[in-house]
C-alpha cells in the first residue's frame, strides 16, 4: 500500500483463499497485523487489474464472484494492442526513441501491423522496436522482421517470412557483414559476448 491505496497487480492469479481474506478485510474496513491482538481500523483506495475478462476468470475459479462485484465500482477497460489502431504506431516511435534507435516502418511493415493480432501485447511491441534497433536499417521492411514473427494476413498464427518466401529471397548472411552484428559493433557491443 503507498499513500492510502493498495495496488493489486493481476488479482485473478491471487489464491482463493486469500481472495477471501480480502474480501473480509475490504467489507469490515480492519486488519490485523501479524503478532497483534486486536484490530485496526483502515483507509484505503483498492485498485487492482485482470490480465483477463473478469467473467470468464469467475467461470474458471480463479476469482471469487463476490470479490468481483465488490471491487467492481470504477471499472476502466483498457483495450489490448490489437485494438488500439494507429497507437502501436505512436507507441513504436516512443519506443524507438527510449532506444535511440533511427528507423521508420515500410508501408508494408505498417499495413501489416495494422491486421496483426499482437498475442504478446505491448512487450512484444516494445521487443520488436529492439530488434528493429539491431538489423540496423533505416527503413524496416518485410524482410527486416524477425523469423519468429507469426503473421498470415491475419494474424492467426503463421509464418509471414515463410508464406511470402517466393517473394522475397532469404538473405545470405556472413558471420561478419550480418547486419544485426554491424549494427551491435556500431553501438560498442560485441555480438559474441551478447549471444
Amino acid at each position: 500500500a503507498r499513500n492510502g491505496t493498495l495496488f493489486l497487480d493481476e488479482i485473478n492469479s491471487m489464491d482463493i483463499s486469500l481472495q477471501a481474506k480480502l474480501l473480509k478485510v475490504i467489507e469490515n474496513k480492519t486488519v490485523r497485523r501479524i503478532g497483534d491482538m486486536k484490530e485496526r481500523e483502515i483507509r484505503c483506495r483498492i485498485l487492482c487489474a485482470l490480465n483477463e475478462a473478469p467473467l470468464a476468470c469467475i467461470e474458471n475459479g480463479k476469482l471469487r464472484r463476490d470479490l468481483y462485484y465488490r471491487l467492481n465500482t470504477l471499472p476502466v477497460l483498457i483495450p489490448p494492442l490489437c485494438r488500439r489502431g494507429e497507437d502501436v504506431f505512436l507507441l513504436m516511435e516512443r519506443f524507438c526513441r527510449e532506444l535511440k534507435g533511427e528507423f521508420v516502418l515500410s508501408e508494408e511493415v505498417k499495413k501489416i501491423f495494422r491486421t496483426y493480432s499482437w498475442p504478446g501485447n505491448i512487450r512484444e511491441l516494445r521487443n520488436l522496436a529492439e530488434y528493429f534497433c539491431f538489423t540496423g536499417s533505416q527503413v524496416i521492411t518485410v524482410k527486416d522482421l524477425p523469423p519468429t514473427f507469426q503473421y498470415d494476413g491475419i494474424g492467426t498464427g503463421l509464418s509471414y517470412c515463410a508464406s511470402k518466401k517466393a517473394e522475397y529471397q532469404e538473405p545470405v548472411l556472413q558471420p561478419d557483414t550480418a547486419l544485426w552484428k554491424q549494427a551491435m559493433r556500431e553501438q560498442g557491443l560485441e555480438p559474441e559476448e551478447y549471444w
